[in-house]
């Protein structure tokens, strides 16, 4: 059997998918992907591969592209199944009831996948695929989630050829990502770790991590075929355990040796992990701070970390050498522009290297989405009712916060890195927040695109050579590392 998987952009390069891919070829079949972005005709690229069932990704904020999809391989492939997987079937799986829509997977999809080949060849009834709802007839049939995957060293290592190979600009760029486990133990509001941890809860544990021997092979397997000067472990919280933050800063200078950098949480940063993590080569590390202030950290954003926990642990990562990267967030609910000023001032104080930003975007089905609407009139809108980044710019779907500072805190959004890095300009910035919204987006974007090459030592050559083939970074849609 032949899988096709059917993806929008290299943008999105998905590890989850890597490892499906993996796990279906273990299993005696083979596999391909195609990017609708980099295919001249998309159709005959898919006919060339007579696949025996298409898989289209589907993640939160890309529905309307999965939909126009979905609706595109029905009618140039009527025969032909399809099934969709990733974030948004799982999270919201009445995704099923749109017309053309036949089979989803729910959760993570390894074992999933496996056993839908399986059944497509007859060797097992479709009620057996775990995860697995599909139409009958006029009926639906929604099968129970199958146990997590608790052993991530048992899985074959990931195909990350899947990419590489057809499409080599994602080879050639020296960053890459990998995992080192699945899961986080935090609560967030604005996330939907806690919803998709009580959903699997019962089916093993969500917290998981691979060895560090693994974590050394998979970096390696890469590194031996492609140029890797930057390694990136994408899960979101990478120092858990003390133990095993020991093991992995013992082994890997010895055995990779490459620079990498990595995500944690503040209250988790110890002297003790730092420093190991210093002399195994991190690079940078990466952090939420949100907003400067507590309160709203805590009771809004339910993020449970301190601004004194914060400060310490920004204090130790620069302190060994360490660049800090921070997450921080504009427009919770009750937020105004002069809160947003202050968190800038407080990465100032902090020394934040490089300080992401998003727009707090509570989407239905996050618990941050129950807050009040912060001045805003009417209800929020159903998920399917919202456009998604191939519509617009994320600033453009923004209604978190009160009509009177919207356009103030788009304009403080695109200005944030800036500030941060010259806190001097903030009474300008300040000012300049007041201009019509939209109109500094490409300042934004340049500066944003020069901190990144500063932070992560990227040559410019290799940073247009993969924004030329993947376009703006805002089309990177919230993903999972275990849903593809």
């Amino acid at each position: 059997m032949h899988v096709v998987f059917v993806q929008d952009n290299g943008i999105n390069e998905s590890l989850a998918l890597t490892d499906v891919s993996a796990c279906v070829k273990a299993a005696g079949h083979t596999t391909a992907l195609l990017l609708e972005r980099e295919e001249r005709d998309l159709r005959q690229a898919i006919a060339r591969e007579n696949p025996d069932l298409i898989l289209i990704t589907s993640a939160i904020l890309a529905h309307r592209w999965t939909l126009r999809m979905v609706e595109r391989v029905r009618r140039w492939f009527p025969e032909t199944p399809r099934v969709l997987a990733g974030s948004h079937p799982t999270l919201y799986p009445d995704i099923l009831g749109f017309d053309g829509v036949e089979m989803i997977i729910v959760g993570e999809a390894e074992r999933s996948l496996v056993a839908l080949v399986d059944a497509l060849a007859g060797k097992t009834p479709f009620e057996q695929v775990p995860g697995l709802h599909f139409k009958r007839g006029k009926s639906i049939h929604r099968n129970p989630l199958g146990p997590l995957v608790s052993d991530l060293d048992a899985l074959p290592l990931p195909d990350r050829d899947l990419y590489f190979d057809r499409y080599p600009f994602t080879g050639r760029f020296p960053w890459k990502k990998f995992t080192s486990g699945r899961g986080c133990v935090h609560n967030c509001s604005f996330c939907y770790q806690p919803t998709y941890r009580a959903m699997t809860r019962g089916h093993g544990p969500y917290l998981r991590r691979k060895s560090p021997e693994r974590v050394v092979r998979e970096v390696n397997a890469v590194a031996a075929r492609h140029r890797v000067t930057n390694v990136h472990f994408s899960d979101d919280l990478f120092v858990t355990n003390a133990a095993w933050v020991r093991d992995f800063a013992e082994i890997y200078p010895r055995r990779v040796g490459i620079p990498f950098s990595l995500n944690t949480s503040a209250e988790l940063v110890t002297e003790e992990a730092v420093r190991l993590l210093a002399g195994a080569g991190c690079r940078a590390i990466a952090m939420g701070v949100e907003t400067s202030d507590e309160k709203l950290r805590r009771s809004i954003l339910a993020k449970e970390v301190s601004t004194d926990a914060i400060r310490k642990a920004a204090r130790l990562i620069r302190d060994h050498g360490i660049k800090l990267v921070t997450f921080n967030m504009v427009g919770a609910p009750g937020e105004t522009p002069a809160d947003v000023l202050e968190t800038i001032r407080f990465n100032a104080e902090l020394g934040t290297d490089l300080p992401r930003v998003s727009i707090c975007f509570p989407l239905p089905g996050t618990p941050i989405a129950k807050e009040p609407l912060a001045g805003r009139e009417g209800t929020r809108p159903d998920v399917y009712e919202l456009p998604d980044l191939e519509d617009a710019r994320f600033d453009e779907v923004f209604f978190a916060s009160a009509k009177p500072h919207e356009a103030e805190l788009i304009n403080l959004f695109h200005l944030f890195t800036l500030g941060v890095s010259h806190p001097r300009l903030i009474p300008l910035i300040r000012r300049l927040a007041r201009l019509p919204k939209g109109r500094l987006y490409a300042l934004s974007s340049v500066h944003r695109m020069l901190e990144e090459r500063s932070v992560y030592g990227l040559s410019l050559r290799e940073g247009l050579d993969y924004f030329w083939h993947v376009g703006t970074p805002d089309r990177r849609t919230t993903n999972f590392v275990s849903l593809v």
